[in-house]
């Protein structure tokens, strides 16, 4: 999560700023609609144009809920020996504290950090420091169980709809 983290924030951003272009009639980061429009010679329609702005607006909105804002509280989890002020991370128990200052605090972890992506290290720190692991490794992966229950509606709807397909062509509806 932290890899894209910035890549995230750079899409949301661009939506917002390309249905401002839209509805100032600046189709650059749309190359084929541009020369589409160049090759009639003609406008998008207003009523387009704000379909298309309010779609962009739309799908940054769509990034937000799946990828919300990083919290500044967990920095923790990128650095653990950057942190200065740990007893003002919100979200950690006083357990998990103690925990970080151990951790932020032991050399030979340290080592191993600089070297290592940040899932990795975490897995490595679990195993002497469990509480504070869990914890982060929820933040690191937090929607491997919302993609499952997401696909399984999916399937289900599109068996649905497959079977009332099918079920239209072999019996045609009749009043009762």
């Amino acid at each position: 999560m932290f890899k894209v983290e910035h890549r995230i924030n750079a899409m949301v951003k661009k939506c917002y700023i390309w249905a401002a272009r839209i509805e100032k009639e600046s189709f650059t980061n749309f190359p084929t609609l541009k020369q589409f429009l160049e090759s009639l010679e003609d406008s998008l329609p207003d009523q387009i144009k704000g379909n298309v702005a309010e779609h962009l607006r739309s799908l940054a909105t769509t990034f937000r809920e799946y990828f919300p804002e990083p919290d500044p509280g967990d920095s923790w989890i990128r650095n653990p020996f950057s942190c200065q002020e740990i007893e003002k991370l919100h979200g950690l128990t006083e357990d998990e504290q103690d925990q970080l200052v151990d951790l932020s605090n032991c050399g030979a972890i340290k080592n191993n950090f600089n070297g290592e992506q940040i899932a990795d290290f975490r897995a490595a720190a679990r195993k002497e420091y469990k509480e504070l692991g869990d914890k982060a490794m929820k933040k690191i992966l937090p929607f491997a169980t919302t993609y499952r229950c997401e696909q399984a509606f999916s399937s289900t709807c599109f068996m649905k709809n497959k079977y009332k397909i099918g079920v239209n062509k072999h019996f045609p509806p009749r009043a009762s």
